[in-house]
């Protein structure tokens, strides 16, 4: 009895130890950038024929502060190869410029969103002003990760010079008037009721093509974004609107800026984006609950092969915590 038991013991561990050197063989392979095959569609260079002259796409995002945001930038960068970018370009704190951060000392050493997310719109427009004219470049925020082909994003931006994120249902994330305080209505000439009913957008994953209308819009939000009365949480000067509750920093103005003038601009669907399309959300954050920084972000890529399944075995508790121990070694 005592050896039957011990043998049928040893067959369940061995099962086991067998199902979990499958599935880390798996997610490993599907994720070996080394011999995943490449999609033409998303590399147009690949198997080209003859020479044809295009605009390069340039994938930029920022990263500060704590271990953890460098990390998701990392893990952004990966996620896009193959995937439409020819370029990635990681900003840093140290990389902006002397005279910009002195300039808005005020803002940029805010603990919120690393000086209120005020670098976005100047990474942007330092972008748009050092690539080559027509160049695509991409936006992200490091949370996103990209889990398919951008190209049809990139084929928009050809004919739209300027493409921006949108939450469409109003129902759940509010409409202009209730995310943007009165001040940026009032200084932006937009206290209308068309731009206090607006839909309001999403700014961490936006596209431009660079052209002179894009980088002029980008010099506009970062204009204002540089006044802290509205970019911050200083109290409003004029009476808030009935419905307000809260203020959305860079989006405010973001929001506003499109509902005044949304000609020739395209507007993408927060929806699509990320529940359906081109990108997975999976921002870590420094937190009380450390397995969740350790959490793997490998299964979220978005490879068709990978289920529900393959996701809850890379992030199981001992797996977990089996990395956050060999990082620390």
């Amino acid at each position: 009895m005592f050896y039957r038991i011990f043998f049928m013991l040893l067959i369940i561990l061995c099962i086991g130890f067998g199902f979990c050197f499958y599935k880390a063989e798996r997610l490993l392979f599907l994720t070996d950038l080394s011999t995943r095959p490449l999609e033409k569609f998303s590399n147009p260079d690949f198997q080209a024929p003859l020479y044809n002259s295009r605009a390069p796409v340039y994938l930029i995002s920022y990263a500060d502060g704590p271990e953890v945001f460098f990390q998701n930038q990392y893990a952004l960068a990966q996620s896009s190869l193959g995937r439409g970018v020819d370029f990635i370009l990681n900003y840093r704190k140290s990389l902006l410029d002397p005279q910009f951060v002195s300039e808005n000392k005020e803002i940029i050493d805010q603990p919120k969103g690393a000086g209120y997310w005020l670098w976005k719109p100047w990474i942007i427009l330092k972008t748009l002003k050092s690539v080559p004219e027509n160049a695509i470049v991409i936006y992200s925020d490091t949370g996103n990760l990209i889990k398919a082909s951008l190209t049809p994003l990139i084929k928009l931006a050809e004919q739209h010079p300027i493409l921006l994120s949108v939450y469409e249902n109003k129902e759940i994330w509010g409409w202009a008037s209730k995310k943007v305080k009165r001040d940026v209505f009032m200084s932006l000439n937009c206290d209308t009721p068309e731009c206090h009913n607006g839909s309001v957008l999403w700014a961490g994953f936006m596209i431009f093509r660079n052209t002179p209308e894009a980088r002029e819009f980008v010099q506009m939000w970062l204009k204002y974004a540089q006044d802290p009365e509205l970019l911050t949480d200083l109290p409003s000067k004029y009476e808030s609107l009935p419905d307000a509750a809260g203020h959305c920093h860079d989006q405010a103005i973001l929001t506003v800026l499109y509902h005044k003038d949304p000609k020739n601009k395209y507007l993408m669907s927060y929806d699509d984006l990320l529940m359906k399309n081109h990108l997975a959300w999976k921002h870590r954050k420094p937190c009380a609950d450390k397995l969740f920084i350790y959490e793997s972000l490998i299964p979220y890529y978005g490879y068709t092969l990978m289920r529900k399944i393959d996701r809850l075995f890379f992030n199981n508790y001992w797996l977990k915590k089996l990395r956050e121990n060999l990082n620390r070694s």
